[in-house]
């Protein structure tokens, strides 16, 4: 019974992975800091496709990840975000960041990135749809090639010392709940 409660909640979730597209984020008026330790107000918003970062005030900024430091935003030679040589909270700001916006022809790349990433959830919809007509067919179980990526970090231990790894864990409890191992 729990196996079958397990296969069946298994099999919505799959499908229902089909359908979720971008997610939105918004993380309100936060404080941000520099590497330096200067503070600043602004809020992050938008999904995997296109990303905003302003300030309190309506400035545009962006990270630069080469030295650390939130710079106001300017747009490069393809109409994208990219650092100014202001930074944020220490310099005035730079009032080409003002409630700056990229180029329509960005934004049309990204509109084209939304809509390809689209069809490519809907094919792979499709294509488990008319796996798992075959394997009902058949009369056969479906089989599902799941990636998965564990990753540990140095600073955050999620295991004590002396016990199993995070990936040895996982593992093993596949194989100790499971009735086909």
């Amino acid at each position: 019974m729990k196996l079958q409660i397990f296969i069946c909640t298994f099999l919505f979730l799959v499908t229902l992975s089909f359908y979720v597209f971008a997610v939105t984020t918004d993380t309100g008026i936060i404080e941000w800091k520099q590497p330096n330790g200067v503070t600043f107000m602004g809020r992050a918003w938008g999904d995997e496709f296109r990303f905003y970062m302003e300030t309190d005030e309506g400035y545009r900024f962006i990270k630069n990840y080469v030295d650390g430091y939130y710079y106001y935003a300017v747009l490069d030679e393809n109409g994208e975000f990219a650092p100014s040589e202001y930074k944020v909270g220490i310099d005035q700001p730079f009032a080409e960041s003002y409630q700056l916006e990229p180029s329509a022809a960005y934004l049309e790349q990204v509109e084209d990135a939304r809509a390809a990433f689209a069809a490519q959830v809907r094919e792979a919809g499709l294509e488990f749809q008319q796996r798992q007509a075959e394997a009902f067919a058949n009369n056969r179980a479906v089989e599902y090639s799941i990636g998965i990526i564990l990753a540990e970090f140095k600073d955050v231990k999620h295991f004590k010392s002396g016990s199993l790894p995070p990936a040895a864990f996982f593992i093993s409890q596949i194989y100790l709940r499971s009735p086909h191992f």
